[in-house]
């Protein structure tokens, strides 16, 4: 659009200047006519007559006239070419001004088209460090996959070896239990031992204090090594964001270098503006010059279209130029979405990764578990076959302890070093073991106290039942003989009478009365007597049930009391016997072992057992409490109906 108004501008210009250059014309041949006028009048005044002359004057005037009247019409005419003068210049202002809009807009572009260019390096600076970092982390990820599968081989390798390591076990308990039976008989031996070993309790507890201030040294330890570690990474961050500030620096000289070349074009730029500006004020002199050269503006106007061609030219450049920087912008947002998409991917894929890292921790944290158990079993399984192979021995030299404990005190002393560790594992286990035993019992004896309860209100309101019942069976039986009673006078009475023929009549009539109460009587008073017979039955029925799971209960209770009093005892003996030498071999490590193992495992029985007899225990009282209700319902139904 821009063009085609140029293009009319310089139509109306040309057609201007010919009609500037036809009147000029007019002017001329105007005045050689006026001056060719004058010189025929002169001779003719000189050869005619006055008369002649005045005509000629009157031609002349008129002449004059007309030509004042061209004079006029030329005078305004030169007063427009004057307007349209003013007019091109200022439109030549104007083509100065867009001329000078025009550069500052290819400077724009160019800078802006730069700023393209550096951007787009930057982002495939970018990309491809992205693409290197997505290389890493795939291989990182495909290490943590093949972690993976080697930390699963070994876990199915541990539990193979787990399986096979219990199944060896159970064949050592069944082995073991036939040892018990060998070994009960010594049981009361180790009443004589129980003082020498509360002298050994005492010292175990001066073991376990300076167990525990070691134990505190330790974490005083770990906790100093927690905070060293916190300085080191620490000390790394502080690293990192170091190298971060002198990319940062390095990248902001680059940009301050960008900067100064640009103000340096700036500068350049001003100084040419300022060149311009002489040059505008010298065309402007040179201008005014030209008004009086007509041929020196032609080439003026020819130069100046020339040039507006140009600039016509460059404005088509800059306008294919914006073009391309539209595009270049579209290509721009793309990448950016594209860049946003691998960012979203990379978040994604460290998420991914942080969660495998979090997997592995936590399958090397099982791996660690699983070694752990893997060497305890393989202990247990150690100590079990020679607590099999000393307990064939141990029956045989039971008799000769009493003098080896003697001996073995100076011995001990020597050993406790090395049980130290021992010690620690074993109490912790162990403690934890008998609070949670502890725990069971009370649960177990606040369980039997409410059942006990609810027997007990159960008994009474039974006892109730069974009182009302009785009660009600002496009435029943009253009125069952009071109406014998009845019965018999009625029949005596029948028979005393004579059957004579005038009362034949009346007595038949009176034998029909007397039929009709019997014949309702008996039904009724049969009905009752089962009834009766059916609740005697019932109540003899359960009061033996009751009568049962009140033993049951008691039986269950007492065999609560022996085996609490047995873990009590078997904690003393176990708390005492840990520091105990071996009773045929001086090596204490395989009698505390030993006597670990036993404890457990009886406590383990101990355990069962409570377990099933708490489950027989409760299936009791639940059938209890269930016939107690059917009781209640039962007198109840019977107390309505009565």
């Amino acid at each position: 659009m821009f063009i085609k108004y140029t293009g009319g501008k310089q139509l109306l210009e040309k057609k201007q200047f010919m009609d500037s250059e036809n009147c000029v014309i007019n002017k001329n041949e105007e005045e050689q006519a006026t001056q060719e006028s004058i010189k025929s009048v002169e001779p003719i005044v000189e050869t005619n007559g006055h008369d002649e002359i005045i005509k000629k004057l009157k031609d002349a005037e008129e002449k004059a006239a007309k030509l004042e009247q061209t004079v006029n019409s030329k005078t305004d005419f030169i007063k427009l070419l004057e307007h349209q003068k003013i007019n091109s210049e200022k439109e030549l202002v104007q083509l100065k001004k867009e001329r000078e809009n025009a550069v500052i807009r290819y400077v724009t572009v160019e800078k802006s088209l730069l700023d393209a260019k550096n951007l787009g390096q930057n982002f495939e600076k970018k990309v491809k460090d992205l693409q290197r970092e997505i290389e890493l982390l795939n291989g990182k990820i495909k290490q943590g996959a093949s972690d993976k599968t080697r930390i699963c081989g070994i876990l199915d390798d541990k539990c193979h070896e787990l399986r096979l390591s219990q199944r060896e076990i159970e064949k050592l308990k069944y082995e073991h239990t036939g040892l018990d039976t060998k070994l009960k008989w010594h049981a009361q031996k180790a009443l004589q031992e129980t003082e020498a070993r509360m002298k050994a309790e005492k010292w175990i507890d001066e073991l376990t204090a300076e167990i525990n201030k070691l134990k505190l040294s330790e974490i005083n330890r770990a906790k100093d090594e927690l905070e060293i570690e916190r300085n080191m990474l620490a000390e790394k961050q502080l690293v990192e964001v170091n190298a971060n500030m002198i990319l940062i620096k390095h990248d902001n000289e680059e940009k301050t270098r960008k900067i100064e070349g640009l103000e340096r074009k700036c500068h350049h730029l001003e100084a040419e503006l300022d060149s311009l500006s002489s040059k505008y004020s010298n065309l402007n002199k040179e201008h005014d010059e030209t008004i009086k050269d007509v041929a020196s503006l032609r080439q003026q106007n020819d130069d100046c279209q020339c040039l507006l061609d140009k600039q016509t030219l460059k404005i088509a450049e800059l306008q294919s130029n914006q073009n391309d920087l539209e595009i270049i912008k579209t290509q721009f947002s793309l990448e950016k979405e594209s860049n946003r998409q691998f960012k979203n991917e990379i978040s994604l894929l460290t998420a991914q990764i942080d969660e495998q890292n979090e997997e592995t921790e936590k399958w090397k944290a099982n791996e660690m578990e699983l070694l752990q158990l893997n060497k305890e079993l393989t202990e247990t399984v150690v100590k079990l076959k020679n607590e099999c192979s000393t307990s064939n021995s141990k029956a045989l030299t039971m008799s000769v302890e009493n003098e080896m404990i003697k001996k073995d005190k100076s011995y001990y002393e020597n050993i406790i070093s090395d049980l130290k560790n021992q010690l620690d594992e074993d109490i912790k286990k162990r403690n934890s073991d008998c609070q949670l035993m502890a725990k069971h019992i009370s649960e177990k004896t606040k369980t039997i106290e409410n059942l006990q309860r609810k027997v007990e209100e159960l008994s009474g309101e039974l006892e109730a039942q069974g009182k009302k019942n009785s009660h009600t069976v002496k009435e029943l039986t009253r009125e069952i003989s009071q109406l014998t009673k009845k019965l018999d006078s009625n029949s005596n009475r029948s028979e005393k009478k004579s059957p004579t023929p005038s009362t034949a009549s009346e007595s038949s009539t009176e034998s029909q009365h007397n039929e009709y109460p019997t014949l309702s009587f008996e039904p009724s008073q049969k009905s009752l007597i089962d009834r009766i017979v059916r609740l005697q039955n019932e109540i003899v029925r359960k009061s033996e049930k009751i009568d049962f799971l009140e033993n049951h209960q008691a039986q269950l209770v007492e065999e609560l009391k022996k085996k609490s009093k047995l873990l009590h005892h078997y904690l003393l003996r176990e708390q005492a016997g840990q520091l105990l030498k071996s009773r045929k071999v001086p090596d204490t490590t395989n009698m505390t072992f030993e006597l670990a193992i036993e404890v457990n495992r009886k406590l383990q029985n101990t355990l069962e057992d409570t377990i099933l007899k708490n489950i027989t225990l409760k299936e009791n009282l639940d059938q209890l409490s269930q016939e107690v209700d059917r009781m209640k319902r039962i007198a109840a139904a019977t107390s309505n109906k009565k």
